[in-house]
């Protein structure tokens, strides 16, 4: 694939994975809430009943998007209008995927409650490469060059495949209960609780994806592709980042029960575990990305320096992960997602500024600058509203 197809790749990729956060990441958040006790009561059939809300909303707004996308397209075509890659079938494909990514959001959330971390977590970040490239590299072999369509489908296959092995999993907890009991659905307080942790979710996807869409809009498709390509290299905090979390927030109620030092304590385990794992990475990654980059093609070298800038404001997001997941648990979520609409706006105002004036760099350096301020932000907060000390490694 070309630097320049990786670019459209990246841009539809991007619409699905910002588009799987809104439809679920909310009720993914929320299972940690309302799922341990449901777990508790052996309330199985609530937790299917939970299971089923969250599915069907994101299979009604998938369906609704592709119809809405497929009459623009119709009507656009008729005016002989060239949409370029928002008028392929690529997109429709992607956005068809949206209740499969949405759902393994919430179903490793589910199996991470389950106290069945591990799993659920291969299934997205070992199961899902590994698939892609039982798939793509037998036909770069074959046909010889790897379209933007056909990656896209590829994608999609990958993510049935997680879909299905997710549910397996759930099956072998004997979540799905053969008998559901008589209860009242609590949809609405589900939705109470899912909607403001979305939107934060949804602003902390659109910090380090607005660079593609700008980066579409003021640069050219070859840095689109460039910057993917780094915010890949970059998001093996991210792997570390979701680990870490879905390894604390399970005892984050119990936590907030024993009151500051309960929350205190399991702060510092968690930073813990982040400085462990996260500084050997990011040394490693900034010492030698360039040369894993030249082993994509020579003119993936010159995303050197992009890589490294985006990887020291990932590092810092990562560290300072805590803080904005006690906002969102004790009650403070609105904050939460202030905090993240006032760094996207940020993050767009850099972009334009940076862009012009450095392209693949300037975006690299707008994300690393709004991704800091996120984290000073949120730990500025979490020390002000719950007085714990927001980053320590000793309680």
């Amino acid at each position: 694939m070309t630097v320049a197809d990786y670019g459209d790749f990246k841009v539809i990729r991007s619409f699905g994975e910002i588009g799987s956060i809104l439809i679920i990441l909310g009720g993914g958040r929320g299972a940690l809430f309302f799922v341990p006790d449901w777990q508790a009561q052996n309330r199985s059939d609530l937790t299917w009943q939970y299971i089923r809300f969250y599915l069907s909303i994101a299979l009604c707004i998938a369906v609704i998007s592709v119809v809405a996308l497929t009459i623009v397209q119709s009507i656009l075509k008729s005016f002989e209008v060239d949409m370029g890659i928002y008028g392929s079938y690529a997109l429709l494909i992607a956005i068809l995927g949206l209740p499969l990514a949405g759902a393994s959001l919430l179903n490793i959330k589910i199996l991470q409650i389950y106290g069945k971390v591990v799993p659920g977590l291969m299934t997205q970040w070992v199961l899902f490469p590994l698939a892609l490239a039982a798939i793509l590299i037998p036909y770069r072999f074959f046909e010889g060059h790897i379209t933007v369509l056909v990656a896209v489908a590829a994608v999609f296959i990958v993510q049935c495949t997680i879909f299905a092995s997710q549910f397996f999993l759930l099956h072998r907890q004997d979540i799905r209960p053969k008998k559901m009991q008589d209860c009242e659905s609590s949809w609405p307080q589900w939705l109470r609780f899912s909607i403001p942790v979305m939107m934060a979710g949804v602003m902390q996807q659109l910090v380090i994806r607005t660079d593609i869409f700008m980066l579409e809009i003021l640069g050219d498709e070859a840095d689109v592709g460039l910057f993917g390509l780094c915010s890949l290299g970059a998001s093996i905090l991210l792997v570390i980042k979701i680990a870490v979390s879905s390894t604390t927030t399970q005892y984050m109620k119990q936590a907030y029960k024993d009151g500051n030092a309960g929350m205190l304590e399991l702060t510092v385990k968690g930073n813990r575990r982040l400085l462990m794992f996260c500084l050997p990475l990011a040394a490693a990654t900034i010492l030698f990305g360039k040369d894993a980059l030249v082993s994509f093609g020579a003119e993936y070298a010159r995303a050197d320096l992009a890589l490294q800038i985006l990887m020291a404001g990932y590092i810092i997001q990562t560290l300072f992960l805590l803080p904005l997941l006690w906002l969102e648990y004790t009650g403070k979520k609105n904050l939460a997602v202030s905090i993240m609409i006032f760094i996207t706006i940020l993050n767009i105002a850099l972009n334009v500024a940076l862009i012009p004036l450095w392209q693949l760099n300037g975006a690299a350096v707008g994300t690393a600058i709004s991704l800091t301020v996120g984290a000073l932000l949120s730990a500025y907060f979490t020390w002000k509203h719950l007085k714990i000390i927001p980053w320590s490694i000793q309680s």
